[in-house]
C-alpha cells in the first residue's frame, strides 16, 4: 500500500465504470453508453441518500434521517473528511462491541 491506501482501495469503482462504459460505446454505441452511464449515476445515489442511511441507522441505532443529518451537518464544517464520517458520537461499533441485527 502507498502513502494513501484509501484513495487506493476507493479507485477501483471509477476505473471500472471507465472500462465498463468504454466496452458499452465500443459495443453497442453512444446511446446505449449514455443509457448506461444514467443508470449508474442512479443507482450510486439511490444507494448513497437511501440505503447507506438505512444500513448505517441500524446498525449504530440511529435514525436514518440522525445520519443523513449527521453526514450533512459533517460535510459542511469539515469538508470531505467531515461527510465521510460514518456516524455520530460512538462512530462504527467496533469489534470489541456486540452489534445487534
Amino acid at each position: 500500500m502507498g502513502k494513501f491506501p484509501e484513495r487506493e482501495l476507493t479507485s477501483g469503482a471509477p476505473v471500472a465504470v471507465g472500462v465498463a462504459t468504454l466496452v458499452t460505446l465500443g459495443a453497442k454505441g453512444p446511446i446505449h453508453a449514455l443509457i448506461f452511464v444514467g443508470i449508474l449515476i442512479v443507482e450510486q445515489q439511490l444507494e448513497n441518500h437511501v440505503l447507506q442511511p438505512l444500513i448505517v441507522g441500524r446498525v449504530l441505532h440511529f435514525h436514518p434521517l440522525a445520519i443523513i443529518i449527521v453526514l450533512a451537518v459533517g460535510g459542511i464544517l469539515a469538508g470531505i473528511a467531515g461527510g465521510r464520517s460514518r456516524g455520530g458520537p460512538g462512530g462504527p461499533p467496533s469489534s470489541s462491541r456486540q452489534c445487534r441485527t
